[in-house]
């Protein structure tokens, strides 16, 4: 996604020139704290685009920050549709660090520019009062369907560079997330100095920072080679997300990868994309699967918003020109975070197929055959002449492959209905939630025909949820008698689901709403309308007492049936003050 300017909020970019590009094998000397360890995937639940933004004290921006160095550590994807939630983040610790320094000073906005004399503090991980600095993806919901990351599975990503006339070496860019000082200048105001806080830890090359696996850092138009003003151009041609030893594909159905993109829902960019299916010795790409093309269409989702909600946070960008320092070159606003799900079969990949990763392409890779893939210096295929309206994909440092889980169904522990005073008291718990929308409460006075009396929203801080969450509702206006209640559960997907029916009496002689249903019965027998503290003896024809027991709190009781012989029994009910009433029913 290109950048530009909008009315608010920002977008920042750092730039660092190495003299030419480095080597894939050099990349553990160069960069030590590339291990298999930074691709674990583990960590607490929530929902990004509701709790991503509360989890640190100060409002939410993106810092894009443009550095030159070698590789680039991507994230693969899972089924070709749009990604709803993350339901699985990370949160482990970040580097801190500070320095200060002026603004950009060549293609920045002017109140950028070193000759205003504008000054900025860069605050970076723990430095930037964010917390951790890392949020890693190790689930997200796709298609109505689950999927969990598997971790230790990508061992590296190259981005594949041929140089083109704005564009040389190797340019490294990144964005991060952050909050700034409330009296940012935006009208090129002088001498002012000005902080910015980068929630992420601080790095100066992409292959570092996208080996985190970490949503709060991402890249600025990775295949434009011209056209941006604020010399946004890079010279990548693809982007190779490696699996060195291959993984084999148990189920091409179940198992894929997600892209994230930074972007406006509804007009992400688009890009092409195969599957590696052979490398040589060197570890190069020898042979791919067909290439899928994905357009902004396949970012939407059935929520009709990003993952990360548009405007949630500013994007700042940087560049450094003739220094090491990291430095403001412009902000954007209005773009949130999205996704394009991707599995194996997408690719016409078989079960039991071993893959070694995946490559990323520029919009304008003219070609559907895998065959075509394979020479990245090939301009026939791969244009170095690529605009940022083609080539400004916005990534996201996220890795690995994902598998398809189990989805969690909604699980409700308890059920009751209790009289208050004139009112009914519903309450209820779930201990597991999954894409749940809610309970609708029903009411009867036959326990046949049902209305709707009112809902309660889920309120589950994301969509996956295993922790106990309680609800209650009250009905104000109950009738006199037996009220029958129900909940009904409802999926985001519009399907529901119906609770047991429980029972509350009003009335001055509670005795006569006193109930036994179903009637005949196979099962469990219910009596409803009871009331704390009453007597109830199960009685054959004959007059012999078979149980005995005292109703408590709730104002139902169940009476388990499935060993009573077929024929006629009575329930006998003793109130404290000592009347009784007899009800007859029929086992089955």
């Amino acid at each position: 996604m290109p950048c530009g300017l909008y009315t608010s909020n920002s977008c920042i970019i750092l730039v660092k020139n190495y003299p030419t590009p480095l080597k894939t094998t050099n990349m553990k000397n160069l960069y030590p704290g590339i291990n298999s360890s930074r691709f674990s995937f583990t960590g607490e639940n929530l929902k990004l685009n509701a709790h991503l933004s509360n989890s640190f004290s100060l409002k939410k921006f993106y810092y894009i920050v443009l550095v030159i160095a070698a590789g680039f550590f991507a994230a693969p994807s899972s089924a070709q549709v749009g990604i709803n939630t993350f339901t699985s983040l990370n949160t482990p610790a970040a580097s801190s660090i500070s320095n200060a320094g002026t603004g950009c000073g060549v293609s920045a906005q002017s109140e950028y520019i070193p000759s205003n004399n504008n000054r900025f503090n860069y605050n970076f991980g723990s430095n930037s009062g964010s917390g951790s600095g890392v949020r890693a993806v190790n689930g997200y919901m796709a298609g109505g369907a689950a999927y969990s990351v598997i971790a230790n599975v990508v061992t590296g990503v190259v981005m594949r560079r041929v140089n083109n006339p704005g564009t040389g070496g190797t340019k490294d860019i990144l964005f991060f997330s952050g909050s700034r000082n409330p009296g940012l200048n935006t009208t090129g105001q002088t001498n002012s100095t000005l902080t910015l806080n980068l929630n992420a830890g601080y790095v100066a090359s992409m292959d570092v920072a996208f080996s985190q696996n970490n949503l709060l850092i991402g890249t600025d138009n990775i295949f434009s080679n011209q056209g941006n003003a604020n010399d946004n151009n890079n010279n990548i041609e693809r982007v190779d997300v490696m699996i060195g030893a291959g993984y084999t594909i148990i189920d091409a159905q179940k198992y894929g990868f997600p892209i994230l993109e930074r972007g406006v829902y509804g007009a992400h960019d688009a890009f092409k994309i195969a599957v590696i299916l052979a490398i040589d010795a060197s570890g190069n790409p020898t042979a791919y699967s067909n290439v899928v093309s994905v357009t902004s269409i396949n970012y939407n989702n059935t929520s009709s918003a990003n993952p990360v909600a548009d405007g949630t946070y500013n994007y700042f960008l940087f560049r450094r020109t003739g220094s090491s320092s990291l430095k403001v070159n412009q902000h954007i606003t209005d773009q949130g975070i999205g996704g394009v799900a991707f599995r194996f079969a997408d690719f016409g990949i078989a079960n039991g197929t071993k893959i070694y990763g995946y490559s990323i392409m520029a919009n304008d890779f003219n070609s559907t055959s895998g065959a075509d893939v394979v020479n990245y210096n090939n301009s026939a295929r791969y244009p170095t002449n690529t605009s940022e309206s083609v080539g400004g994909l916005d990534i996201l440092a996220v890795l690995g492959i994902a598998m398809q889980t189990m989805i969690l169904p909604v699980e409700i522990s308890s059920f009751t209905a209790a009289k208050k005073e004139n009112r009914a008291g519903l309450e209820w718990t779930t201990v597991s939630e999954m894409n749940n929308r809610g309970f609708r409460i029903e009411r009867s006075t036959d326990g046949k025909n049902w209305m709707e009396i009112g809902f309660a929203p889920s309120k589950a801080p994301q969509e996956t949820n295993t922790e106990k969450i309680n609800y209650s509702f009250n009905d104000n206006t109950p009738v006199k008698g037996i009220n029958y209640y129900r909940l009904v559960q409802l999926d985001f997907d519009g399907k529901e689901k119906v609770t047991e029916v429980r029972t509350v009496s009003f009335g001055k002689d509670d005795s006569n709403s006193i109930k036994v249903f179903p009637n005949p019965v196979a099962g469990d027998l219910h009596i409803e309308g009871l009331s704390s503290g009453m007597n109830i003896k199960l009685v054959d024809a004959r007059g012999a007492v078979l149980s005995r027991f005292t109703a408590r709190t709730s104002t139902t009781e169940v009476i388990a049936t499935d060993k009573l012989n077929k024929g006629v029994y009575f329930v006998q009910v003793g109130a404290v003050d000592g009347t009784a009433k007899t009800l007859r029913f029929v086992k089955m």
